[in-house]
């Protein structure tokens, strides 16, 4: 075992091992080796397994209480809490690391600990205390002991870069300045003040000495340029060497001025302790007394301090305590490791492999790897950045390091270096074996270790690390990979709410490519356990089950975030195609509906129905021609028994079908009369359509035709029940109009009788219909197909930033509308006239903006439609099946084209086939249409330029040849998708005849 760092308490040890696990040993009395146990001593090393998944960048000891720091800026304490020195505003002790939660956002990147006392230091140079204060060590001007961690007020305005404490006092260095601050008990003089009669200081006082602030003799004229200049000077060049340092001990009985008249000299790391002591005569190197110094590291221990010094013509740059993201000593996935591992793999493969190893089968190494900020720096690079800690600022800028931000809202990996260096080490898989096999063992370990338990947000890093592996895209290791993984994703939820909306709000943030890979790889995950099944029934009774429902949840989850994030992938993105051909889809639905309606398993434990979004357009088909046939069948059922007590009673007889019988010039009085007067099991039965005086039978042509004609006079604004929004030609309920609520009842019912008849009907509203009818909530971004300019309007108002934005725009909470041609204010709360709209305000201005335009200001139309429609459906069942995009498709088709789909479908009557002359200059003809063009021939062919939600396959379109010379049009039967197409035999007159038939036909050209 390798220890790459340790700390020494009072009565007991810290060690971090290369593999970034802790180890503690020695006393234990108040809990300080983090044992979740109170024990008199351990007598070896034992891990702390609480933090087992962080990567921990320092470990420190106080007296009898520990703290560790994380790679992303967490600090942990346990251990003796008598005088409040673990922060977390209490005296009681802790057994278990706890994380010092009132410092989460400030980024902390150093801890240091005195006997009873905590100093922090943060990525902006802050320093704050807690704990003791008797002696000052705390530095707030008073001797009162802090619970909670309370700022240094003196060093505000000041960037400090290293902190120290002994027993009873702090130092912290500025390199801005070059001073030294100390404070806290100085009984041996240990502050360095100009008087050992000052037994103690209660605020920071400056250490008198010759310090001067650091000025790097290699000039750089751009601040932009700087980290720039510092990644690319000489690759090769090595850190500045340290030929001289000079150590000041502040213990002794004068100030550092007079223990600087003989200063000892040692030469970096070849002189012990006990050599520092020897004469610079005997070292062969001088110093000028008088000369400036530069402090490269504090040090405080027990009552001394101690500085290392250098003189300026030296060029040694201060050490910055705030760089231990960009070196941290444990093990992690970087350019140096991956570099090491090309270069060595052939000479030194075992310990190559034991190192890949260790690193991906701890979730705390890949934790603390790809940070962003430290992920592009080679070895090379690493070096100059150790010795160029005032660059730390710059650089961090330029790796867009969010240090603003609290530590859980942002994950910090860098994707893009991830992606980089697992392909590397992936392509040195394939070309060994025996590395491939190492690497597949160490992530399942890895995944099977993952524990919903999780303390803090850097320990969630795992969870988004893992899917970038290729070993985790393949669907093969499921049961060792992605079925580990997803269980303790969802675990999340139960054991750690924060953890599991955390985790979320990350999914949110990454792109678009890493989203849809995780959503494929389950989708893989489900198609490949499926498959698994085939040959094995004991396998499908047991883990079938369990590993089906553990991907599909993940699926479920990923889903949510992406309707919650409003679409971040598109809905049929989730979709898998498969299971048309793989899953019994009617049997599904059956038995999900005997589980709804009687609480208990049907057929198959698992239904694929609680998961529906995983269901394209031909398999939603399915399932709605399912629940048609089942209600269809019901109510057939009662008709059929109706008809036989009628035979006996004076009940009477009724129709196996729904039947309307219409006049053609009075299609709308008709119709709705009837309908009022169905009773709703009627409307479940197969629907049928009779035009007075006409013998046509339906055999479906007759009731596409029915609904082509009624929805264009229903829509007609003329009629007054519906207004078009001319901007986007999109269709709404009028808000004041003289029709009652049973007009809207019966469109309702009319829509509800299209889907459950698979037909497509001209409904031109926006999306928000859809999602109203299924109960989603609406807002701002349902304005986009209702009407963009008022949604323009409202996002400015609620982006402007100047500060006359009450001058700028003068609102009030109201809005002005025309009813009946004359302007009306309606309030959109009460008193809203008086109500000035400001910058405080604005977001509710717009909700009941919104609310009013799509809810308030329609509800007795809207209500009275739904009412209808819902007559139809009976129940909700069947639409928690549907998204609103893929239920607005039901209804008026979607644009999802494929021509070339078109003419594979296309069915051929009499001497035409797919080789006549005439068919082939037809389909090149129709190809070389423009979008536009090609949309009035699908509208001119079927009454819609939209086709039906199971594509273009399924429109069927047929083509028959017609006698009497190439002078005639085109003929299109909308009723049956039938085209009637001379035999031309000219190309260029097939073209004129048919753009002429398609202009030049108002309306549907019903024949």
């Amino acid at each position: 075992m390798v220890f790459v760092q340790v700390a020494c308490g009072a009565h007991h040890t810290l060690a971090v091992s290369q593999d970034g696990i802790l180890y503690t040993w020695g006393r234990n009395s108040s809990g300080q080796l983090g044992m979740e146990t109170v024990s008199e001593a351990e007598y070896a090393p034992a891990m702390v397994a609480a933090l087992h998944m962080l990567p921990i960048a320092q470990v420190i000891a106080g007296g009898a209480h520990s703290f560790v720091v994380t790679v992303g800026g967490s600090a942990y304490g346990w251990g003796n809490n008598s005088f409040g020195q673990l922060g977390v505003g209490d005296e009681k002790d802790r057994s278990k690391p706890t994380v010092l939660t009132s410092l989460k956002s400030q980024c902390i990147r150093r801890v240091a600990c005195g006997e009873d006392h905590t100093v922090a230091l943060t990525d902006a140079g802050g320093v704050f205390t807690v704990g003791a204060g008797m002696h000052g060590q705390l530095g707030h001007n008073s001797k009162n002991n802090e619970f909670l961690p309370k700022k240094v007020f003196e060093l505000m305005g000041s960037e400090v870069s290293q902190i120290a404490c002994g027993r009873r006092h702090t130092l912290a260095f500025v390199p801005s300045t070059g001073r030294i601050y100390a404070f806290g008990l100085n009984g041996s003089g240990q502050l360095g003040v100009s008087s050992k009669s000052q037994g103690q200081a209660l605020t920071p006082m400056m250490v008198v000495g010759f310090w001067v602030p650091y000025i790097r003799q290699k000039k750089i004229d751009c601040e932009e340029d700087l980290s720039h200049q510092m990644l690319t000077d000489n690759p090769s060049s090595q850190p500045p060497t340290c030929h001289g340092v000079i150590a000041v001990d502040l213990s002794r009985e004068q100030p550092p001025k007079e223990a600087l008249e003989e200063p000892v000299a040692m030469q970096t790391a070849k002189h012990s302790p006990k050599a520092m002591k020897k004469s610079t005569a005997e070292e062969g190197t001088t110093y000028d007394k008088n000369k400036d110094l530069i402090v490269n590291q504090i040090f405080g221990g027990g009552d001394q301090s101690f500085f290392i010094c250098s003189q300026q013509e030296e060029d040694l740059e201060p050490v910055d305590q705030r760089l231990a993201l960009f070196s941290c000593p444990i093990m992690t996935l970087s350019v140096q490791w991956v570099e090491l591992l090309e270069q060595t793999i052939e000479d030194n493969q075992e310990e190559r492999l034991r190192e890949l190893e260790v690193i991906f089968s701890s979730s705390a190494l890949l934790n603390g790897s790809f940070i962003r900020g430290n992920e592009m720096l080679s070895n090379d690079e690493l070096s100059v950045l150790q010795q160029s800690s005032s660059h730390t600022r710059v650089l961090l800028r330029s790796f867009s390091i969010e240090r603003d931000l609290p530590a859980s809202s942002h994950h910090n990996i860098s994707f893009d270096s991830a992606l980089h260096l697992l392909q590397r080490i992936e392509a040195l898989t394939d070309a060994h074996a025996a590395m491939a096999s190492r690497m597949e063992a160490a992530l399942h370990h890895c995944t099977v270790t993952l524990v919903p338990m999780v303390q803090d947000s850097e320990e969630l890093r795992i969870y988004l690390i893992l899917p970038l592996c290729r070993l985790f895209a393949e669907a093969r290791h499921y049961e060792s990979l992605q079925i580990p993984y997803a269980v303790s994703v969802l675990e999340l939820k139960k054991k750690r709410l924060w953890a599991d909306r955390c985790l979320d709000m990350w999914l949110t943030s990454t792109d678009t490519v890493y989203f849809q890979r995780l959503v494929d790889i389950y989708k893989r995950i489900v198609i490949y356990v499926i498959d698994q099944t085939s040959s094995n029934k004991q396998y499908i009774a047991t883990r079938w089950q369990q590993y089906l429902l553990t991907s599909l949840s993940l699926l479920e989850k990923l889903h949510h975030i992406s309707v919650s994030s409003h679409s971040k992938l598109s809905y049929d993105s989730f979709y898998i195609p498969e299971l048309t051909t793989k899953v019994d889809i009617s049997a599904d639905y059956q038995s999900w509906v005997e589980q709804q309606r009687f609480g208990r398993p049907g057929q198959y434990a698992i239904s694929f129905c609680r998961f529906p979004f995983v269901f394209d357009a031909p398999a939603k088909t399915v399932l709605l021609q399912t629940d048609a046939a089942l209600q269809m069948q019901e109510a057939v059922g009662e008709a059929q028994v109706q008809n036989m007590f009628s035979m006996i009673s004076s009940i009477a007889p009724t129709l196996p079908i729904l039947l309307l019988q219409v006049r053609r010039d009075h299609i709308m009085e008709d119709t709705f009369s009837q309908l009022e007067q169905f009773h709703v099991t009627d409307l479940k039965k197969p629907m049928k359509v009779k035009f007075v005086g006409e013998e046509a039978v339906d055999q479906g042509g007759v009731t596409k035709e029915f609904f082509l004609l009624l929805m264009q006079k229903v829509l007609n604004p003329d009629y007054g029940m519906f207004e078009e929004h001319e901007e986007i030609r999109t269709m709404w309920f009028r808000e004041q109009t003289f029709e009652d609520e049973s007009k809207f009842a019966s469109v309702g019912m009319l829509c509800g009788l299209a889907i459950y008849n698979f037909q497509i009907i001209d409904l031109r509203f926006p999306l928000v219909l859809y999602k109203k009818l299924l109960g989603s909530a609406t807002s701002l971004i349902d304005l986009v197909d209702f009407s963009p300019a008022v949604l323009h309007s409202l996002e400015q108002l609620l982006q402007y930033e100047g500060d006359d934005f009450q001058e700028t725009f003068s609102l009030a909470f109201e809005i002005v509308r025309e009813r009946f041609e004359e302007p009306v204010v309606v309030e959109l709360v009460p008193r809203g006239s008086s109500i000035p709209v400001n910058v405080d305000n604005r977001e509710e201005y717009v909700a009941k903006y919104v609310d009013y335009l799509l809810n308030v200001s329609v509800q007795m139309q809207f209500t009275a439609f739904k009412a209808g429609f819902m007559r139809v459906f009976g129940n909700r069942r069947i639409l928690e099946l549907f998204q609103p995009e893929e239920l607005m498709a039901m209804v008026v088709g979607n644009e999802n084209y494929d021509w070339e789909e078109l003419e594979k479908s296309t069915t051929y009557k009499d001497e035409y086939n797919p080789n006549h002359p005439t068919i082939r200059m037809f389909w090149d003809v129709f190809h070389e249409f423009t979008l536009e063009q090609k949309k009035k021939f699908l509208s001119y062919l079927t009454g819609s330029d939209r086709i039906p939600i199971q594509g273009m396959q399924s429109l069927k379109m047929y083509i028959q040849p017609v006698r009497g010379g190439e002078n005639y049009l085109p003929v299109a039967h909308t009723c049956f998708n039938l085209l009637d197409l001379p035999v031309y035999t000219d190309k260029q007159r097939l073209c004129g005849k048919l753009l002429q038939a398609i202009d030049c036909t108002k309306g549907f050209g019903l024949i």
